[in-house]
């Protein structure tokens, strides 16, 4: 009989343990991973075009043996024709948010960068001797260790939103814009339904930055303060708000980097 007690007992708990909400996933997660292994110069690609991918915050790890010279790096490329890779070229220093390019340590080292670009992969420029790289490239569509935003969300507030409208059906895409010195940048005039803004502090200090429509009116609270080396995702949703014009403008003596995407 107690044996049967404890088992109704330990029968109960358990049914209120599964009953217990989970405990959050790790929810820095990397959108996008490329393992990599190599014994020779050599290139590992990744197409982020390729649907639900798009990442823009990248980290590269990577443990050597063997070898007396290395050198490896990130590069990316525009889309070609045929969807294949444009030319590859490095990421510039100024996207690059911890390490140097070439990393050259026949140990282990990494590094990190940003920027949205069709094509990324890691390239093992040249080694020296007999030995074995093994590594892989992380990629996050938001920044890097943060919590990706759920729709209609910032990390300065809810952002205003309005149910997907007709009539904007063509993808507009900013490209990189840059703001500098206190001279506010005309992003466009045109009509936007703006979906998603992300800006990119890359310098040691924090930088003030203003976003307005073509009239003046704010789309991020006013003269916003962006910390040093810091990716701030403005706004990320599938839904969004209409904008008469884009403007993008930084503090005196301080530049911002920042892209705007949605449809016209």
């Amino acid at each position: 009989m107690w044996n049967f007690f404890k088992a109704i007992v330990f029968s109960l708990v358990a049914i209120a343990a599964m009953s217990l909400p989970m405990q959050a996933q790790d929810t820095a997660a990397p959108d996008c991973l490329v393992p990599f292994v190599a014994t020779a110069a050599s290139r590992v690609t990744f197409d982020n075009l390729f649907p639900y991918r798009g990442c823009t915050t990248w980290t590269v790890t990577y443990a050597s043996v063997g070898f007396s010279a290395v050198s490896i790096q990130i590069e990316n490329a525009a889309n070609a024709s045929g969807d294949v890779a444009a030319t590859w070229a490095v990421w510039t220093p100024a996207s690059v948010t911890s390490g140097a390019f070439p990393l050259t340590s026949i140990t282990r080292a990494s590094a990190s960068v940003i920027d949205f670009w069709p094509w990324v992969s890691v390239n093992i420029v040249s080694v020296t001797g007999t030995g074995t790289i093994k590594g892989s490239l992380y990629g996050w569509k938001t920044a890097a260790g943060s919590t990706p935003l759920p729709a209609g969300t910032s990390t300065i507030g809810t952002v205003r939103t309005t149910p997907a409208m007709t009539g904007y059906i063509t993808d507009y895409d900013s490209g990189l814009v840059v703001a500098a010195n206190g001279a506010a940048v005309a992003v466009t005039a045109s009509v936007v339904f703006l979906q998603h803004l992300r800006c990119w502090n890359t310098t040691a200090g924090s930088v003030t930055v203003t976003i307005t429509d073509t009239a003046g009116n704010n789309i991020i609270p006013p003269a916003f303060s962006v910390p040093a080396l810091t990716v701030e995702p403005f706004i990320e949703t599938s839904v969004g708000e209409v904008y008469t014009g884009l403007k993008l403008g930084a503090g005196a003596a301080t530049s911002i980097t920042c892209y705007f995407r949605g449809k016209t």
